[in-house]
Order: C-alpha cells, then sequence, then structure tokens
C-alpha cells in the first residue's frame, strides 16, 4: 500500500466519490505516464515544478506531494538502471507503490500487443487494479479483480515471462493479500 493515500474513505482525498480528487490523479498520473514513456529527464523536471506551483491546499496538496515524491523516485530508478521499456517501467512503478500509473503507462502498449503479451498485460493491469481497490478499502472489488488477474496471469505464462518472479505474484493474487509483492524483471 502506498503512504500517500488514505485506506480508509472520507478522510478527503477519495477518487472514487470525488471529482476534484479523481480529476487530479488522473490528469497527473496521464502527464507523469507522458513524460516517463519519453524519458525526458528535462521534461519530467518541468513537470515536477509546475505541479509544485500548483495552488492547492489540504488533502489535494498532500495527495500531490505523495505522488511527486514518488515519481521522483520511479524516475531515479529509471535513470540508475536505464530503463526505457514501459513494461520494465511498469515493474519500477509497480514496486514504488504506483499501481494507477502502472494501469496507465500499461494501458499504452496493452491494445496493440499480441497474444499472449496482450493477456499478460491485462492481467498485470487487474493485478494494480487490486491494489487500487484494497487501498481504498473495497475488498469484494479488489477479490473479484484479482480472481480475473490471476486467470490472464495464469494463462499467459509465457506473455508474463517478464516477470521473473510470476509464481509469486499469481499466489499473492490468491490471497488477495494487501501487502504486494516486489516485482522482479526476468532479464
Amino acid at each position: 500500500m502506498t503512504d500517500d493515500e488514505p485506506l480508509t474513505p472520507g478522510r478527503g482525498f477519495d477518487p472514487f466519490n470525488d471529482r476534484q480528487s479523481r480529476d487530479l490523479r488522473n490528469t497527473l498520473s496521464e502527464q507523469f505516464v507522458e513524460v516517463a514513456l519519453r524519458n525526458d529527464v528535462q521534461a519530467f523536471h518541468l513537470f515536477c515544478e509546475h505541479w509544485e506551483a500548483v495552488d492547492m491546499g489540504g488533502v489535494y496538496r498532500d495527495y500531490l506531494n505523495g505522488r511527486l515524491r514518488r515519481y521522483r523516485q520511479a524516475f531515479e530508478q529509471f535513470a540508475a538502471d536505464d530503463v526505457r521499456a514501459p513494461i520494465r517501467q511498469a515493474l519500477v512503478l509497480w514496486n514504488v507503490g504506483l499501481y494507477f500509473e502502472v494501469h496507465e503507462l500499461l494501458e499504452t502498449i496493452w491494445h496493440p500487443a499480441e497474444e499472449p503479451l496482450r493477456s499478460a498485460l491485462k492481467g498485470v493491469i487487474q493485478a494494480a487494479g487490486v491494489h487500487i481497490h484494497l487501498i481504498w478499502g473495497h475488498q469484494a472489488a479488489a477479490e473479484k479483480l484479482a480472481a480475473k488477474a490471476h486467470k490472464h496471469l495464469s494463462a499467459n505464462r509465457e506473455g508474463a515471462a517478464f516477470i521473473a518472479n510470476l509464481d509469486e505474484l499469481l499466489a499473492h493474487l490468491e490471497r488477495v493479500d494487501p501487502q504486494a509483492p516486489v516485482l522482479y524483471w526476468q532479464s
């Protein structure tokens, strides 16, 4: 779970029930994914400077600051390991708790992908969705999505071969464990 998102609804920032929260989350993640895909360090710094200057308060500023901190962690990892491929970037995002951004990033390559990669990517997108639901206390939705993610990933192991510890992820989905596993790149 991420420490910059509330664990229970009603604390203010709520992208499921508050339009301003949803708009901020969506806009921020879409812009970050665009910059990440270009792997443009200067554009990333401008992106951060822009958002740091946006005048907003309270829970929105708290969410924004937490996201920017995690974006910096991810971008530093991209640079340190020369991570340019979107699939590898998605694993970095997963490992820093940016599950919504995993979803956004993989959607850019999921649609045109061929089988079995297409179904495997769908499974990873769904697995990220499991954590989004768990963070917000939507256990039933997380359980349904975990079953779908498990089905896509287990049926498309060849497409999911980029995840070195796929069996660990599958076991995690079976348990609907709120503690996400670290995902490792299969080189």
